[in-house]
């Protein structure tokens, strides 16, 4: 069974988008920890456990995040937009 020029043209397709997505995540984790850094984090909740342990939920806003083009539509030039971070 041969593989067609299609199927390529899809698993191509597939493994860019999947790509584009492992970079945003990376993106994502290195300004979580530049809010983490510079202190920018807010407790949100905070738990003991039953050994004693303290588990806390932080969470911060990343504003002017540049958006990057995961749906294949077309993005404006310059477009920006906050995303929460919640560690």
């Amino acid at each position: 069974m041969s593989v067609t020029k299609r199927e390529f043209e899809i698993a191509a397709h597939n493994q860019m988008f999947r790509a584009q997505r492992a970079e945003q995540k990376a993106a994502d984790t290195s300004h979580a920890l530049n809010l983490l850094l510079n202190g920018s984090f807010d407790a949100l909740h905070s738990g003991l456990t039953g050994d004693g342990a303290v588990h806390e939920f932080l969470f911060g806003v990343v504003r002017n995040f540049p958006v990057t083009n995961q749906t294949g539509w077309p993005v404006p030039a310059g477009m920006t937009e906050n995303r929460k971070i919640i560690l």
